[in-house]
Order: structure tokens, then C-alpha cells, then sequence
């Protein structure tokens, strides 16, 4: 196995890990941390490279992992693929949202300008929000901790 530092990426120095690369499973860096970090937010260097010795002497590593063949494979055809699903989910969530409220504020203007029922109050009781708010999430965040475990993440520095 290869053990490779991953350091967050300055989107100014135009680096990229190269796609199909051990080094492009920084995505792993992205999904642990859970902040909603672009592609190519991380940059990785195997640790006994001048790369990786350089890139330390400006800030500390975020992350270190070790990886082989057999772990690219297995976030590749595993791991990211749930990480994509866990997305979905979020994305779905998000749209519900917006189609349900959009329809509440269709149905309270047509009540507003309705000369019979103006004074129906039928949306008052509804708490969309509260109901969103228990299941807004996937555990992405045992996600995040199982893919630190099962990847053998190590980490340097939390912001």
C-alpha cells in the first residue's frame, strides 16, 4: 500500500489529480468532510514524494491514506457510488420541498382572491418545515465515519 497525503487544494494553482489516478480517491477528503467542498478541493501527493514534502512545508496535510489497488476499486465501485445515492436523496428531498410548497402558495393565492373562501385558513395548521426538518438527511455523517474506518482515514487538521 501507498500512502498518500491529501492537502486541501488551492483552486488558484490549477492542480488536478489525474483522473484514474489512487490520487483522484480524494473524494474520500470531500465526502468525510462533509462541508459541500467542489471537485478538486483536494489535492494528493504520495507521502514520500517531493510534492507531497514541498506542499507540507506550506500548510499541514489534511488527511492521510493509505491505498492500494484492491481500496481504489473498492471506493470506486462501492463507496462513491453510495456517496452518489446519499446525494440523490438530498436532491430528492429538496425538490419534494419545493413542489409542496409551491403548491401551499398556489392553493393560499387562490383562496386569497377567492370571493366565498378568502377567510379559509387551510395551510395554517401544516408545518412543512418541521416535517422536513426529521428527514432531511441521510446519515451522512455515519457515512462519512464509516468511510473514514473502513478507508483508514487519518486526520491532520479539522477547520
Amino acid at each position: 500500500m501507498t500512502k498518500y497525503l491529501i492537502f486541501k487544494n488551492d483552486p488558484v494553482s490549477k492542480k488536478l489529480n489525474a483522473p484514474g489516478s489512487p490520487e483522484q480517491v480524494a473524494d474520500i477528503a470531500r465526502a468525510i468532510e462533509m462541508d459541500g467542498a467542489p471537485a478538486n478541493a483536494f489535492i494528493v501527493y504520495p507521502a514520500d514524494s517531493p510534492s507531497a514534502s514541498f506542499e507540507a512545508l506550506k500548510a499541514t496535510p489534511r488527511f492521510s491514506i493509505e491505498l492500494d489497488q484492491a481500496k481504489v476499486d473498492q471506493w470506486l465501485n462501492e463507496a462513491e457510488p453510495l456517496l452518489e445515492k446519499i446525494y440523490s436523496v438530498h436532491d430528492a428531498l429538496g425538490t419534494a420541498y419545493g413542489i409542496i410548497m409551491d403548491a401551499i402558495r398556489d392553493l393560499e393565492s387562490d383562496l386569497e382572491s377567492s370571493e366565498s373562501f378568502h377567510d379559509l385558513q387551510l395551510t395554517s395548521d401544516m408545518d412543512i418545515d418541521r416535517a422536513f426538518e426529521y428527514i432531511e438527511n441521510p446519515s451522512e455523517y455515519e457515512f462519512a465515519s464509516k468511510l473514514a474506518e473502513v478507508f483508514d482515514v487519518k486526520v491532520f487538521e479539522n477547520n
